[in-house]
């Protein structure tokens, strides 16, 4: 194996659903190989008081007690500390787009591998600075191999965010709710046979879609059978509205019409609606019987993990249906397959609808993702 070190680095992006995310990667490398993980010193994973109003936690010791941790303070630290590495891993999003470093590419002195946080931001996102790829199906790498990426350099290993459905959170336990502590965090009692899960997405750029569906979900919050509860999780930026936004924090945020918080409006608006706190996301997946994908979110993406249907109202024929217009026509992605599009709320009471979820395994691999990238940097340092 190579003499020079790897490291991993977090990048300045804060995901508040998955806020060890990278550690995993970290400690499984770390039983082979030389590791230092990479953060910036004002990270809010290092900083981070809290005062117990918040809807979303972690520990910031867990960063702080990491044995070969480097903390830099700006992206040239990065690049002079980055000889020291033949191999630097790091998650698809490296930064707040708003915030993208100059000339990243020319000035690292290392080989990056990204790996993929779940969404579609890999063929976006991750092109701009990484030179391999770990994406979460075949379908991704016949695309990067269109966009004229080496084939040899782009690996089929699964999506590490998705590895917390098979393996819940082995850094922190607390996050791996069982149903019974889920129903009683949330006052969800054992006569509520029906629980739905509300995702509004990014309430940036999903308005005109998320104004009718509101509508919708006005209809279905006002017709609903005591049987069946609603619940609410929002984007994960939307849990950091009290945060400072800076450079080098991680912290991004993405305002709903002026407001600081989404949830909060859903709260105010429909008081009923229980919200769950964003470290909670995948006990929310597993326990719901439904999912209200209000926005078109790749949320949906997910349900082939667990037990629950999407439902998709208003969204065929939006700019973001099944394509996005930034990226080659060949990239279709499986909104017909993964969501029950209807046109009565109610149906998604009723339980109608059903989908194929085998037949998306080009899209995601139900894999051991962390376990695959390690043994792809076991691959290329031989």
């Amino acid at each position: 194996m190579s003499s020079k070190r790897i490291a991993v680095f977090l990048g300045d992006f804060f995901w508040s659903s998955i806020p060890y995310d990278g550690l995993e990667l970290y400690n499984a490398l770390s039983i082979d190989f030389d590791v230092d993980l990479l953060m910036f010193a004002k990270d809010i994973r290092l900083n981070k008081k809290f005062d117990g109003t918040e809807k979303y936690k972690f520990d910031i010791n867990v960063f702080k007690s990491v044995k070969n941790l480097k903390m830099m303070n700006n992206w040239g630290d990065l690049y002079e500390i980055s000889s020291n590495y033949s191999f630097i891993l790091a998650p698809t999003h490296i930064c707040a787009k708003t915030r993208y470093p100059h000339d990243f590419r020319k000035k690292i002195k290392s080989k990056m591998i990204a790996w993929d946080i779940g969404g579609s931001d890999i063929l976006t996102s991750a092109v701009k600075f990484a030179d391999h790829f770990c994406v979460k199906g075949d379908i991704w790498k016949e695309w990067l191999i269109r966009m004229k990426h080496d084939e040899s350099k782009v690996f089929v290993t699964g999506s590490p965010h998705y590895d917390h459905y098979a393996r819940g959170n082995t850094i922190d336990d607390s996050f791996n709710l069982t149903l019974d502590e889920f129903r009683t965090k949330y006052c969800i009692s054992d006569s509520i046979e029906n629980i739905i899960l509300i995702t509004p997405s990014n309430p940036k750029t999903h308005i005109e879609h998320f104004n009718k569906n509101v509508k919708e979900l006005e209809k279905l919050y006002t017709s609903l059978p005591e049987s069946a509860s609603l619940i609410l999780k929002t984007y994960p930026s939307d849990y950091l509205y009290s945060e400072h936004e800076h450079q080098y924090s991680g912290v991004y945020k993405s305002y709903f019409f002026g407001v600081k918080q989404q949830f909060m409006w859903f709260q105010k608006k429909f008081p009923k609606i229980k919200i769950i706190e964003s470290q909670d996301h995948f006990s929310a997946m597993k326990y719901s019987n439904a999912v209200f994908n209000m926005s078109g979110t790749h949320l949906a993406w997910e349900t082939i993990f667990v037990d629950a249907v999407s439902y998709s109202m208003n969204h065929i024929g939006q700019a973001y249906y099944k394509h996005v217009s930034y990226l080659p026509e060949y990239v279709e992605y499986p909104d017909d397959i993964l969501n029950v599009h209807i046109d009565n709320i109610n149906d998604i009471v009723r339980g109608l609808g059903k989908v194929d979820k085998d037949s998306c395994s080009k899209f995601i691999m139900k894999t051991n993702a962390v376990k695959n990238i390690v043994e792809v940097v076991k691959g290329l340092c031989a």
